[in-house]
């Protein structure tokens, strides 16, 4: 009879470590990895919006930065968006981040953190705005473009698809 008290310790050690996970939400993540670019280009229409955003922030940083880290929860920009279909305030403030982690950083601050502002309807989440912060000098941008030309800037040699220009919708 001892596997009583094994499975009582077992189970409250899964609590335990669940109840300090809360925050993360593996279904946002996984949502807002698969999701187009063209859901968090609210503004623009470009020839890569059905490109997952997974994809796209891999090919972007991958020459120049380890994998992001992944993670959910409460939104830490303090740029709030403002597309005019903006969800209600309740839901406003979940988001999923993707910490990056440059392979030769300039200071041991030196990271930068993409924000994907998510929206729940029917049938799951997506995402529906973009932030990304540069965390030395806590610059925000708010659009992938912006964050894009950042990169490239910082980062010399980086090649996007051939067609960054803006198309009709």
């Amino acid at each position: 009879m001892p596997a009583a008290p094994t499975r009582f310790f077992l189970l409250a050690a899964l609590l335990s470590c669940s109840a300090g996970a809360a925050a993360q939400d593996p279904l946002r993540i996984a949502a807002a990895q698969r999701a187009p670019l063209r859901d968090i280009d609210a503004l623009e229409t470009l020839c890569d919006g059905d490109l997952p955003i997974r994809t796209w922030l891999s090919r972007l940083t991958s020459r120049h930065a380890r994998s992001p880290r992944w993670s959910s929860g409460p939104c830490v920009t303090d740029i709030q968006p403002t597309i005019s279909d903006d969800p209600p305030a309740p839901s406003r403030g979940q988001c999923v981040q993707a910490h990056i982690l440059p392979r030769n950083p300039t200071s041991a601050t030196d990271r930068l953190m993409i924000e994907l502002y998510m929206r729940s309807e029917r049938g799951g989440r997506r995402p529906y705005a973009f932030r990304a912060v540069e965390t030395p000098d806590g610059e925000q941008m708010r659009s992938r473009l912006e964050f894009e030309n950042f990169w490239i800037a910082r980062f010399p040699g980086v090649r996007l698809p051939a067609c960054r220009q803006l198309r009709a919708p």
